[in-house]
C-alpha cells in the first residue's frame, strides 16, 4: 500500500506518475490547486560535520509564491512522510523527529545575509497508520504558541500535520478521509472517487513494471532476512548481511551509508539501509568501495545529473 516506503517512493520516482501523484495528494490535503511545484523525492540534508546527524525526507516539495495563501504570496515547502512505525521508542520521540525535520529544512532556507522574513512557510506532514498521541484524532495540527498568552499571534509559518488513517475524532473532508483509507489499503475497491481511481491507475502502472516488481520482491526477501536475524547493531555479523553485501549489486542495490564514508555522506553508518541505483551503477560502487556521493562526483557528468 501507499504507506509502504518502497511503493510510495516508486510512485514518486516513476517518470509517468511522480508529479501527478503528489499533486493529487496535496490537492486533497489542502483542498486547492497546486499549479507550480518542484518535487524532490528522497531529499537529503547532511549534517554540518561527521558527528552530526542528517535527515532524509521522503518527498520534499517546493511551491513558488504565485499562489495566494491567506491573501499573501508565500513560497512554501511541503515534506510528506508516510509512516508505518511500530517501534515504541521512535513513536515516543515523534515530536522531536518533527522538530528535527523542520530544523533541517530551515537550515538551508536562507542565503547569507538574507532577512528572516524570507523564510518559507513549511509544512511537515506525516500520514500514519498508528496514533502517535493516543487521542484517536484523524488530524493533529501542531504549531508553536505562547503558553502565557495562548491567543497571542505568533506566526512562524511552521506547521506539523499528523494524519492518522483510522482516527475517528475531528472534522476533515470526505475526500481526505477516503484518501487516508486508500493510503492504508491501496486497491481497486477503495478507489471510490475520481482522484483515487486516477491514483490507482498510476499504482497499477508502477506495479506492472517488471523491473519495479522484481526490485520489490527481491528486496522484500532481503528485508525479511535482515529482520529475522536480529537487531541493527548485530546485522553486519549475520549471514543475511554478509549475503547482501556480496550479492546486492547483482540486483542493483548498494549499501547507502557505509561505515567509513560518514564524512562524505553526512549520515552515520546504517547497516540496514540499502538503496536501488540500477545494476550497472551498483557494480561500480560496490566493487570500488565507493559511496553514492563519490560515484556521482567521479562518474556522472553535470548534464547526466540534470537528466
Amino acid at each position: 500500500n501507499l504507506l509502504d516506503n518502497f511503493l510510495f517512493n516508486a510512485m514518486l520516482t516513476y517518470p509517468d506518475t511522480g508529479e501527478a501523484f503528489i499533486r493529487k495528494l496535496l490537492e486533497t490535503l489542502f483542498d486547492r490547486k497546486f499549479p507550480h511545484l518542484k518535487i524532490h523525492p528522497q531529499k537529503t540534508f547532511i549534517g554540518l560535520n561527521t558527528g552530526l546527524r542528517g535527515a532524509r525526507l521522503d518527498v520534499y516539495i517546493e511551491e513558488d509564491g504565485s499562489v495566494q495563501i491567506h491573501d499573501e504570496a508565500i513560497p512554501t515547502v511541503y515534506d510528506v512522510e508516510p509512516d508505518h512505525n511500530k517501534d515504541a521508542a521512535q513513536i515516543k520521540a515523534f515530536p522531536k523527529r518533527a522538530r528535527f525535520y523542520h530544523a533541517a529544512i530551515d537550515r538551508v532556507a536562507l542565503k547569507s545575509g538574507e532577512n528572516f522574513g524570507k523564510l518559507k512557510k513549511v509544512y511537515v506532514i506525516f500520514i500514519c497508520d498508528y496514533d502517535p498521541f493516543g487521542y484517536d484524532r484523524v488530524l493533529y495540527t501542531i504549531k508553536n504558541r505562547c503558553l502565557e498568552e495562548p491567543t497571542m499571534p505568533y506566526e512562524d509559518d511552521a506547521e506539523t500535520w499528523v494524519l492518522y488513517t483510522r482516527g475517528k475524532k475531528g472534522n476533515i473532508s470526505e475526500s481526505l478521509r477516503q484518501l487516508l483509507s486508500y493510503m492504508e489499503n491501496t486497491n481497486q475497491n477503495n478507489a471510490i472517487n475520481e482522484d483515487l481511481r486516477d491514483i490507482q491507475q498510476m499504482v497499477d502502472q508502477v506495479k506492472r513494471d517488471g523491473e519495479v516488481s522484481l526490485r520489490y520482491m527481491k528486496w522484500f526477501e532481503h528485508d525479511q532476512m535482515m529482520y529475522e536475524q536480529g537487531r541493527k547493531e548485530e546485522q553486519e555479523n549475520t549471514d543475511a548481511y554478509q549475503w547482501l553485501m556480496q550479492h546486492c549489486m547483482e540486483y542493483g542495490f548498494i549499501l547507502r551509508y557505509p561505515k567509513d564514508k560518514e564524512e562524505i555522506t553526512g549520515i552515520i553508518y546504517e547497516p540496514w539501509h540499502f538503496r536501488y541505483v540500477g545494476e550497472e551503477h551498483a557494480r561500480i560502487i560496490m566493487e570500488q568501495g565507493l559511496c553514492l556521493e563519490e560515484y556521482l562526483e567521479q562518474y556522472i557528468t553535470e548534464e547526466e545529473k540534470e537528466k
